[in-house]
């Protein structure tokens, strides 16, 4: 009666999706039905269809003789909904992979479910055909999806940010607008104390003893301290091992983590400063100069009350710019490499210039030429253009100098008046595959935002004239720091590699992730917290690594290794 009673409600659910439809009807016009996520922020579908913008974006696909069907659905609902529509075989031409997991993506290749990508582009007008080449704007797509098979199944949302190409370290672009997260400490707090900004691990400790000693916030209590994560090592965005000080321990910043220079997955806990890292942390905790109540990622709120308290001696942050909630009259300046550990090189993490995110794919039947149309559409430069910045003359103008300058209100309210906005706000992420490559078609001056060095951007126009025009002469000289840094010191991407570029797993290897993950990663963040509580001692770490290993820490390991050795290169 269960089963009976959950599918009645999901063919409620189905039925209840309501179809957006961005054209009047045409018959000239062929139809694309994609299943997409209710949008909580930004404008609500009908809201969406209100705006003037609704218009250009129509016009925009109309060109390509499309017109496209948005079905919407709760985001918790989504896989559910998306799931029951196989079974029915009512499947869109679009929907987006990722929230089915890995498994079972797996399996609608498998079944004969899905329409590759590959078999699709031979009728691109040579748009699609050529961004996902060797030699396009979005080769890293194929480099992510690109199956053991050798075939292209899935296409990919993309993006390229103002970047330096670096290709001594097997990195690749390396985003230099965005993402330049390292150690920050108060520098207001050290010139009153008369001490200059720490290089070694020792002047770091004492620095954050000495600004709770001489009670630098003026409230009485012993309260000032640094301020990192140190809840969990499961996540995509900062973590035990993502907080600026791992990497002074040669640590990846992330459980399974690509190092680019050697091409191998890492673990953390099997790394050399890994003993040393604990030891630090602890000593903070044992010194009251690190609290593990404070329980914070990586610029979350947490982060933003505690800096509002003015208790934030050091923290882990972006070169360019500070916490919204940072006291009047402080300054925090970016720390350069401390060595944790004698004979280790400290590392530092780097955001990627190019991400490949969000899966999408197109049902087996669909017309392969309709399939590729719509990727000549989203992955054209007008596409990335309308989807960044709306409508020239109306959201945004180009600049006599190159750069778009996008004046339209940010506000809702406001925009949702002057009728145009970004097609990001005017959709919701990603409903429709997003690109966004505005370091390919923007210039400073005839100027490319891809340079060949960290020198050549610190020394660019661009820099110079744009990038830092109003930023504080602090600021300016963090971020000279950090790309310093960032020139010798860049092993690993500062987001989770295994989302962002490795290739979806084999049927084989999903099962393999489904049988240890979950207890592995909770025995990770167990092992941790009980090191740093001293609950558990590092005199008997080989027994723990045992116990990792016993959890299926190898099995894992193999698999990630696996995907990364099937990246494109």
């Amino acid at each position: 009666m269960k089963r009976i009673m959950a599918l009645f409600l999901t063919a409620l659910m189905i039925l209840a999706m309501s179809p957006i439809s961005t054209l009047a009807e045409d018959a000239d016009l062929r139809t694309i039905n994609i299943l997409a996520i209710y949008p909580t922020t930004g404008l609500t579908p009908e809201e969406a269809r209100e705006m003037p913008m609704w218009a250009d974006f129509e016009a925009l696909w109309a060109e390509k003789g499309i017109k496209l069907e948005l079905e919407y659905v709760d985001s918790d609902q989504y896989a559910t909904v998306l799931q029951a529509r196989i079974a029915a075989n009512d499947m869109p031409d679009v929907f987006r992979v990722n929230p089915l997991g890995e498994a079972t993506m797996m399996s609608l290749i498998e079944s004969g479910k899905i329409l590759a990508a590959d078999d699709v582009l031979q009728y691109s007008d040579g748009t699609a055909s050529y961004a996902l080449s060797e030699e396009g704007y979005l080769y890293p797509i194929r480099q992510k999806n690109t199956m053991e098979d050798g075939k292209l199944w899935y296409f990919t949302n993309g993006s390229m940010l103002p970047s330096v190409d670096s290709t001594d370290d097997n990195f690749g672009y390396n985003a230099v607008t965005s993402n330049t997260y390292s150690m920050k400490v108060r520098k207001d707090w050290l010139d009153e104390l008369g001490m200059e900004a720490p290089t070694t691990l020792d002047e770091f400790f004492d620095m954050l003893v000495a600004f709770q000693e001489n009670d630098m916030n003026g409230n009485g209590v012993k309260d000032e301290r640094m301020v990192i994560c140190t809840t969990t090592c499961d996540l995509q965005w900062g973590g035990l091992f993502d907080n600026g000080v791992a990497g002074w321990f040669g640590l990846a910043p992330y459980v399974f983590q690509l190092n680019r220079v050697t091409w191998k997955a890492e673990v953390p806990f099997l790394q050399e400063g890994f003993i040393p890292y604990v030891e630090f942390l602890k000593k903070c905790v044992d010194a009251g100069v690190l609290y593990l109540s404070d329980s914070v990622g990586k610029n979350d709120s947490n982060t933003t009350m505690l800096m509002a308290q003015n208790v934030v001696s050091a923290y882990f942050m972006r070169a360019d710019v500070d916490d919204a909630a940072t006291p009047e009259g402080a300054v925090y300046q970016t720390l350069g490499p401390i060595v944790g550990v004698e004979g280790i090189e400290p590392v530092m993490d780097g955001s990627r210039g190019w991400k490949s995110f969000e899966s999408y794919g197109f049902r087996a039947d669909m017309d392969p030429q309709l399939a590729a149309d719509y990727l000549d559409v989203v992955y054209s430069i007008e596409w990335s253009e309308f989807f960044s910045f709306g409508v020239e003359g109306k959201s945004y103008e180009i600049l006599d100098n190159g750069l778009y300058d996008f004046y339209a209100p940010t506000d809702k309210e406001e925009y949702k008046e002057l009728g145009y906005t970004t097609c990001y706000n005017l959709l919701g992420d990603g409903n429709v595959t997003r690109t966004s490559l505005e370091a390919y078609y923007q210039t400073f001056n005839g100027e490319s935002l891809i340079w060949d060095s960290y020198e050549d951007f610190v020394n660019s126009d661009y820099f110079n004239e744009f990038y830092t025009a109003d930023f504080s002469e602090t600021t300016i000289e963090n971020i000279k720091t950090w790309c310093k840094m960032a020139d010798t010191l860049q092993k690993y991407n500062m987001n989770g590699d295994l989302d962002m570029i490795a290739p979806i797993v084999t049927a084989e290897e999903a099962e393999i992730l489904d049988m240890y993950n979950t207890d592995l990663f909770t025995y990770m963040d167990e092992l941790f917290a009980n090191l740093l509580s001293g609950v558990w001692s590092t005199e008997d770490y080989d027994l723990y690594v045992e116990e990792l290993y016993n959890y299926g820490l190898q099995e894992v390991l193999d698999v990630h290794q696996a995907r990364y050795d099937r990246i494109v290169r």
